[in-house]
């Protein structure tokens, strides 16, 4: 209960290291999770307040009334390692049974080489960054006598990569808070929430004087209405996560935030919610930790260019960009020696030297690959094929070739993915001037021989093709076809199921592609040809069990729907009109239609017809249903019938309500922009699957994809037959 509940809250603004550290927003923030204790209940004699404001804030807080709020105390090191040990282990053993902790943190962080988080103290300075790791202070809280808070949730709203005023990562040294203490006996739950993943850093806004995590996390929190305490950690999470946008498209995502659940049972701990590796979310990024620190270095760095005579016009806005211009008036390799000249720290200059390399190496291979013939989704499909994990999104070939050049190869003695890269679109061009370049590049000739003799060999991309049994077929199997480019449809096999129900299919289509997938080393699309009511089912989802990791069907490889009723021309199905459609956009090789998605409303989907409405308008290369087109019973509407039988080639709805639909809507549009219409089930692929919560809208996304090409019954289609158009 609040009475039970005690707080320590942090929020420092100012840090001695020097007045560019300087935030707005922590001070206010910690106190408005102050009010929000104080509005549950909370006494305020069981808060602790740590705060380090600003010059800009110190009227502020000295204003705050010491009957109303608890009296702030110094942010530095020794108050705050006070407050953890002595003080929390007094109000641990006075406190009268079980009790819950919140640990509220707001300021800078960073994280070292081991990928451990940060928090910095107000005393920081550059000769002594003195600091904390967050895996010290949890375990410290799971430790004895702090183990009887029960239930202890610490919000951290600091960044998470590697912070450029710290000369190196492995300066971030810090203790377990002074002393060994006993691990815990008790059943503790503690639940982590962190603004952003490793290698991101935290954003806020100076003028609302909040960090974005905070502002959100506080507004739900004020509209946390359940009656359970302390508030439950996942129904926390789900609506902050669904504020935050997944990846521009361009970059690493800007902000990320997740959740750990830990649980403790007999000295036996259960993580919950831990995010699991890969995809771009886990990348380091080398690189300052603040919007106002990274304006300060454009500008230095803008100044020198200007010094060097280099930009005749109006600076540019960011780095990248006067490195650019730079780059264009053959001055690029005079800017390391003189921001050296000019007295600038070594991380500038290793940064800049950074950026240096990825353009010059970048414009050589730009050189060397000259004019190609390759279509544009060719290429995406060699940049996926070179990525290690789920490649960032490339929209171009300069920005792939950028991703490619700062990703290392998985092994010292392997090819990188950029040099991979280059030997694929070798084979596709007949070029063996290409793989002379590569062996040239590369000191380990024989590893490149092997590759290049490995893609030579490659089968081409496969399309697993699987009829589902309808639920009255009384001897129920999967009928499986392949088919790729070289060999065209052929029949695979015919798996017997022990029923129709979804777990029943769900073993079947476990071991056809355990028999035919995983079998072959060769990329695979799956497409399930299923009846109108089975097109609810959320096959992606599916567990993959006897991995090493538990892994989803849809997470492997990218799973299409497709309606069994009309790829086999039955009964009020209208093939003539999807056919066409289909085929026009597959032919067109670019982005013709303006957005990626169609967005369809309720009203747009009774209509009589459309399809017609959709051709007239004539964008997108698909129709999304800007809503859940599932009934209270969750069986699937007639509105989404009555355009899958207008004739609708390919389209995606929701299976849970994302909470932000217009945010959704650009995110996905965003997403899926730039790709030809073949890359848009890997490109939602890697959406569908980028955020381990499973709360998050992008893991509950159907996509229906009808490729009339790639058609068991094609042959059906000649047969005259009675065709009711919705």
């Amino acid at each position: 209960m609040p009475q039970n509940t005690h707080a320590v809250v942090v929020g420092i603004e100012c840090y001695e290291v020097s007045d560019a550290w300087t935030l707005d927003g922590p001070v206010r923030d910690a106190v408005r999770f102050v009010d929000w204790l104080l509005e549950r209940g909370v006494p305020k004699e069981q808060i602790i307040l740590l705060l380090s404001p600003s010059k800009k804030n110190k009227a502020y807080v000295d204003a705050l009334n010491g009957t109303l709020y608890p009296r702030p105390k110094s942010a530095s090191q020794s108050e705050v390692d006070r407050v953890l040990t002595d003080e929390l282990d007094v109000l641990a053993d006075r406190m009268e049974g079980e009790g819950t902790l919140f640990l509220f943190w707001a300021g800078h962080g960073s994280v070292d080489h081991d990928r451990e988080r940060h928090l910095f103290f107000s005393d920081s300075t550059r000769r002594s960054p003195r600091n904390i790791s967050v895996k010290a202070i949890q375990n410290h809280l799971l430790s004895s006598p702090v183990d009887k808070f029960r239930s202890q949730l610490l919000l951290i709203e600091a960044c998470a990569n590697h912070f450029y005023y710290v000369s190196s990562p492995s300066d971030l040294r810090s203790g377990d808070l002074g002393r060994i203490r006993k691990p815990s006996l008790r059943a503790v739950s503690q639940d982590v929430f962190f603004s952003a993943s490793v290698g991101q850093s935290a954003k806020g806004s100076a003028i609302k004087e909040t960090g974005a995590f905070s502002k959100i996390l506080l507004d739900v929190l004020k509209g946390y209405n359940r009656k359970e305490w302390p508030p439950d950690g996942e129904a926390l999470f789900v609506p902050v996560k669904a504020h935050f946008r997944e990846p521009d498209g361009k970059q690493v995502p800007q902000q990320n935030p997740f959740w750990i659940s830990l649980k403790i049972r007999d000295c036996q701990y259960e993580d919950g919610h831990l995010p699991m590796p890969g995809g771009p979310l886990t990348q380091p990024v080398a690189d300052i930790i603040e919007p106002r620190l990274e304006e300060s270095a454009n500008a230095t760095l803008s100044a020198v260019v200007q010094r060097l005579g280099v930009d005749n016009g109006p600076l540019p806005a960011t780095t990248a960009e006067v490195l650019e211009q730079a780059r264009e008036a053959d001055r690029l390799h005079r800017l390391p020696a003189a921001l050296q000249s000019l007295g600038l720290d070594r991380p500038t200059i290793m940064r800049t030297e950074e950026e240096l390399r990825t353009i010059e190496q970048v414009t050589s291979v730009l050189k060397k690959l000259g004019k190609l013939k390759i279509p544009h989704r060719k290429l995406m499909f060699f940049y996926r094929k070179s990525c290690r994990e789920s490649p960032i999104p490339a929209h171009s070939l300069c920005e792939l070739l950028r991703v490619l050049c700062q990703m290392p190869p998985a092994d010292p003695d392997e090819v990188s993915p950029l040099h991979q890269f280059v030997l694929l679109v070798a084979k596709a061009e007949t070029r063996n001037d290409l793989v002379d370049w590569v062996r040239s590049a590369v000191p380990d000739t024989a590893a490149v021989d092997r590759l290049w003799a490995h893609i030579q060999t490659e089968p081409p991309l496969g399309h697993l093709l699987v009829e589902v049994p309808e639920p009255e077929n009384d001897e129920p199997s999967l009928n499986v076809w392949i088919y790729d480019e070289r060999d065209g449809l052929r029949p695979a096999a015919t798996v017997p199921c022990l029923g129709t129900s979804p777990g029943q299919v769900h073993a079947a289509l476990v071991q056809v592609i355990d028999d035919v997938v995983e079998s072959t080393d060769r990329h695979w699309v799956i497409e399930l040809f299923l009846s109108y009511a089975q097109l609810g089912w959320d096959i992606d989802q599916w567990r993959q069990p006897l991995r090493l990791m538990d892994s989803r069907i849809g997470a492997e490889r990218p799973v299409l729907l497709r309606w069994l009723d009309r790829a086999q021309n039955g009964y009020r199905t209208k093939p003539g009109a999807w056919r066409r459609i289909a085929g026009n956009m597959r032919n067109s090789d670019g982005v013709p239609y303006g957005d990626a998605v169609h967005w369809m409303t309720e009203q747009a989907c009774r209509k009589a017809s459309p399809m017609a409405d959709y051709e007239r308008t004539g964008r997108g290369f698909c129709i999304g249903f800007g809503f859940v087109p599932y009934l209270p019973d969750g069986s699937l509407s007639g509105d989404l019938a009555a355009t899958l039988n207008a004739g609708m080639p390919y389209g995606l709805w929701l299976r849970r309500d994302p909470g932000n639909w217009e945010e959704f809507r650009r995110t996905l549009n965003e997403r899926l922009s730039g790709n030809h219409i073949d890359e848009i089930p890997h490109a939602l692929q890697d959406y569908r699957t980028s955020d381990e919560n499973a709360g998050h809208s992008g893991r509950h996304l159907s996509l229906f994809w009808d490729n009339p090409n790639i058609n068991p019954w094609s042959d059906r289609f000649t047969t005259p037959g009675q065709r009711v158009d919705a």
